[in-house]
């Protein structure tokens, strides 16, 4: 059993002693990985600080050639032709573009930084553009402008489509990836997009269309501070921008372009770039402007409104050649306030921007005039130089120092309008004891105006009171009044039921007299037809008297003497008296009646005496002979002696005037009804 368990323990011992060798084995391979480690670590620092010191020096390289190369640089891209038109334009080489004048049939060349043949992809133009895009991230501002004739194809390069995207869209992919690049850098961008339209700058960005004004700083850059400016992260944002831009933006339809730009529309990026590590600040900005096409109006055919878009295009950049030769000349003065599009570009085109001009011309011969003109003026920007850009940076401590400049500045400032504002409180005070004095002075015045006002006040409350009892008085008077007038009233209803009543009476009154008046116009006739009859046995009598001279007796039953002459007839008052007498006698058999008569009786006789005193003549008929009624007074006997008619019964009044009126019309005197009745033979 010892045995045995000596060499399980021999056993185990080496066991043991096995892993303890294992374990320094791996105990060595482990601290060699680390050093290993280590070494790798090491070298990989290295590495990463060798890689960006090369790309330090790269970049500095690159903005060195480009310095060198000019700050304007000039690309020519060439258009495809269109289908069955002759080409008169060719890239001769990646620098050099050649043509034959049609006028000397000379061969003409351009030349410029790089030139695109009609195949070139809208990748490669960007190529080429990728670096100037690179320097803005580094604090350079870069100006890209596209340049050539209507139709050549300038929104092409600059914005391009969805399936081949412009310099635009790339130059935006471009810097969002390069934050990503750096990632010890912190960048913010801004993006504003402005178009000038007929001399006008327009905000595309806006809600509703404004004009904006053009602001100069004391560097000489201009820009619009009204303009809307919008914050932006990704690309796609940026993108939708645009596109809403690209909404407001004039465009038409020409005979040279269906879809013609019709104002200059100028994208501006700003990018702000912070160093978290250093604090060492840079800030840049990119302007990527699509120019409208210079156009012949003979060529492209508009009129009016698209007219004057023209007009003002070819102004503008007619405006830019006269600031590009300017420039080129070293002139002075450049005229950069002829156009609001060369002021607007005046800070980038007076070497604070790298500038890079994209030239568009179209191969066509048909327009080989327009591509001439448009190399000529490419040629000439790329001989003009304006100068050395600078570098838009600050260092950490510069930039420390400087924003506690700003600090104390913006404290200074405070200070300042604190003290202005004690003062002006001062001068407040100051006015304000001035003005309670006056106040002062205002309140004596208006309490004695005051106690005039009152003393005034009673015065007049006392007229009132016054002029109140009088008022009342007369309300009492007119009261009165009022109750007299309201027993007239009364009376007078009464009156006028009582003259109804009378009316009524009248009436009846009237149709008495009437019957009265038919009795007496049957009596005249009656009287009439005797007296007639009368004067024609005096006619006889007469007749007999002058042939017999003996006795005879009258047509009236008189005896007459006989004495040989014959007696003088009778008169009228004896005649009517003999007609009463055998009138009597023929009613009643009796012996004529005394002299003695009535009223009546006599105011008869004197009308039958009248009627029989007229000459005898031929008269009209009576209205009452005629059987017509004679008019009736149907006025009773009071209203006819208010009128000043006769005071006689109203019975006999009524008998009397129609008697007369009876007379009248046997005259042929015109009736109450003023119309004359026919005359009529009497005797």
């Amino acid at each position: 059993m010892a045995e045995k368990r000596r060499s399980e323990e021999a056993q185990m011992a080496g066991q043991m002693t096995e892993k303890a060798t294992r374990l320094a084995a791996m105990e060595a391979e482990r601290e060699e990985a680390r050093r290993l480690h280590e070494e790798e670590q090491t070298r990989h620092e290295q590495t990463l600080k060798l890689y960006i010191a090369e790309k330090d020096e790269r970049r500095q390289l690159h903005n060195e050639v480009m310095e060198l190369k000019g700050n304007i640089r000039v690309f020519c891209r060439m258009k495809p032709s269109k289908e069955g038109s002759e080409v008169a334009l060719k890239a001769r080489s990646n620098e050099e573009v050649v043509t034959q004048d049609g006028r000397s049939g000379k061969c003409l060349a351009f030349n410029y930084d790089r030139v695109f043949n009609a195949e070139s992809s809208q990748q490669q133009v960007f190529t080429e553009v990728e670096p100037l895009i690179s320097s803005v991230c580094d604090g350079y501002s870069a100006c890209i402008f596209a340049y050539g004739q209507t139709g050549s194809g300038k929104t092409h390069t600059m914005l391009g489509s969805p399936a081949e995207p412009g310099i635009v869209p790339r130059a935006l992919e471009r810097l969002f990836h390069r934050t990503t690049e750096q990632p010890e850098m912190r960048y913010e961008f801004g993006v504003s997009v402005l178009e000038v339209y007929n001399e006008t700058i327009r905000d595309l960005l806006a809600s509703s269309t404004r004009t904006l004004d053009i602001k100069q700083d004391g560097s000489g850059a201009t820009h619009c501070p009204d303009a809307t400016v919008g914050t932006v992260s990704r690309q796609d944002e940026v993108l939708g921008l645009l596109e809403e831009a690209q909404k407001n933006r004039a465009v038409a339809s020409t005979l040279c372009n269906s879809q013609s730009s019709r104002s200059h529309c100028v994208i501006s990026v700003t990018i702000n770039g912070e160093n978290c590590d250093t604090g060492a600040k840079c800030c840049s900005k990119l302007h990527l402007i699509d120019l409208a096409g210079s156009e012949r109006l003979s060529r492209s055919g508009v009129v009016g409104e698209q007219a004057r878009e023209a007009q003002n295009i070819n102004k503008s950049l007619s405006a830019l050649g006269d600031v590009m030769t300017a420039l080129h000349n070293k002139s002075k003065h450049v005229p950069f306030r002829n156009s609001k599009l060369t002021f607007l570009l005046q800070g980038e085109l007076s070497g604070q921007s790298k500038v890079l001009m994209l030239t568009q011309a179209s191969p066509d011969a048909s327009d080989l005039d327009e591509s001439l003109s448009t190399l000529r003026f490419a040629e000439r920007v790329r001989a003009t130089s304006v100068g050395v850009a600078k570098k838009n940076s600050e260092a950490g401590d510069y930039a420390q120092c400087r924003q506690q400049l700003g600090a104390a500045q913006k404290e200074l400032r405070a200070k300042t309008c604190q003290l202005e504002a004690l003062q002006k409180q001062a001068k407040v005070a100051e006015q304000s004891s001035q003005s309670e004095q006056e106040r002062a002075q205002k309140s004596k015045s208006e309490r004695e105006r005051a106690k005039q006002h009152s003393e005034k006040l009673q015065e007049v409350q006392a007229k009132l009171q016054r002029e109140l009892q009088q008022a009342a008085e007369e309300k009492k008077k007119v009261a009165v009044s009022a109750a007299e007038t309201e027993a007239a009233l009364t009376k007078a209803v009464a009156e006028k039921e009582a003259a109804e009543s009378n009316m009524v009476a009248c009436v009846a009154d009237k149709e008495n007299a009437q019957a009265e008046l038919k009795a007496c116009l049957v009596e005249k006739q009656a009287l009439e037809t005797q007296l007639t009859a009368a004067a024609a046995r005096e006619a006889a009598r007469t007749k007999e008297a002058v042939r017999a001279p003996a006795r005879r007796r009258s047509s009236f039953g008189v005896d007459l003497p006989t004495n040989q002459h014959a007696s003088p007839p009778l008169s009228i008052n004896q005649l009517v008296d003999e007609v009463e007498c055998s009138s009597v006698n023929k009613e009643t058999g009796a012996e004529c009646p005394s002299p003695t008569k009535t009223s009546a009786q006599k105011a008869r006789r004197q009308s039958r005496v009248a009627e029989l005193s007229r000459p005898k003549a031929i008269r009209p008929k009576t209205r009452a002979a005629e059987g017509v009624k004679a008019p009736v007074t149907t006025a009773p006997a009071k209203r006819a002696t208010a009128l000043g008619a006769s005071t006689v019964p109203a019975k006999r009044a009524t008998a009397l005037g129609s008697s007369k009126r009876g007379l009248a019309s046997s005259r042929g005197v015109a009736t109450t009804t003023g119309k004359k009745t026919p005359p009529t033979m009497r005797f």
